[in-house]
C-alpha cells in the first residue's frame, strides 16, 4: 500500500528503495526504477495525471478535488510542491466526502426520535466511528450508507466511494458486517453498545 500510494504520488526509485528497506525488503536502485515502470506501464493513466497536475500548478498554482474545493501552492514550484499536487485532489476528496456524510448523518440522527441517541465517537482520516444501542444497529448502518454515499464525478464518469462496515460491542473487536448478522441472527439483547466503522478506500 505505501509503495503503491508513494508511486502514484511522485515518489522516486531512491526513495523506493529507502521505504522497502525501513520494512526489511531490500532492492536495489535499478531494481526499483524496472519495478516503477512496470507499475507505470500497468496503470498507464497514472503519468498523464501527473503532468495535467504539474501544468495546471504552473499556470494557476491550484487543483481542484472532486468535490469542487480549490487548493492553492504558493510555495516553490518544485518536485516536492508537485508531489504534494499529486496527493491533494484524492486525498481531499475523500476528506470532504467523509465531511458531507458527517454532516448528513447527524442531521439524521437530530431528526428521529431514538431510545438512546446514537453518537459519532470518532474521525479518523477515512474511518467513522459510531456508537449506538445494539436495537438501532441495522439503521444506523443504513443511514451511514445513505448519508455517506456522496456522488462523484470524474473523466466523465459518476461514482461513489465504495464502504465497508464493522461492528462489534468495542472498538478493538470490531466484525464485519456479514460476520456479525452470521453470529447474532437470534441475538435479542437490548441496550447494548456497538460500534460501526465506515472504511472508505478499502476495496
Amino acid at each position: 500500500k505505501e509503495v503503491g500510494h508513494g508511486s502514484n504520488y511522485g515518489m522516486g526509485p531512491r526513495r523506493l528503495v529507502n521505504t522497502l528497506r525501513e520494512n526489511g525488503i531490500f532492492i536495489r536502485e535499478s531494481e526499483a526504477k524496472e519495478f516503477q515502470s512496470a507499475y507505470f506501464a500497468r496503470l498507464s493513466e497514472i503519468k498523464p495525471y501527473h503532468m495535467s497536475i504539474q501544468q495546471k500548478v504552473k499556470t494557476s498554482r491550484c487543483v481542484y478535488d472532486l468535490i469542487g474545493r480549490r487548493h492553492l501552492f504558493l510555495g516553490f514550484i518544485d518536485d516536492k510542491c508537485f508531489q504534494e499536487a499529486y496527493s491533494r485532489p484524492p486525498q481531499a476528496t475523500v476528506a470532504g466526502v467523509m465531511l458531507k456524510g458527517m454532516n448528513n448523518l447527524q442531521e439524521e440522527i437530530n431528526s428521529r426520535v431514538w431510545k438512546s441517541e446514537p453518537l459519532i465517537i470518532l474521525q479518523l482520516h477515512d474511518e467513522l466511528l459510531v456508537e449506538a444501542d445494539l436495537s438501532d444497529a441495522m439503521v444506523i448502518v443504513e443511514l451511514m450508507k445513505s448519508c455517506l454515499t456522496i456522488p462523484l464525478t470524474a473523466h466523465g464518469r459518476t461514482f461513489s466511494i465504495p464502504m465497508e462496515f464493522r461492528i462489534g460491542y468495542n472498538w478493538g473487536e470490531l466484525v464485519s458486517l456479514d460476520e456479525w448478522e452470521r453470529e447474532h441472527a437470534n441475538d435479542k439483547s437490548q441496550g447494548l453498545a456497538v460500534q460501526i466503522s465506515s472504511i472508505y478506500g478499502g476495496k
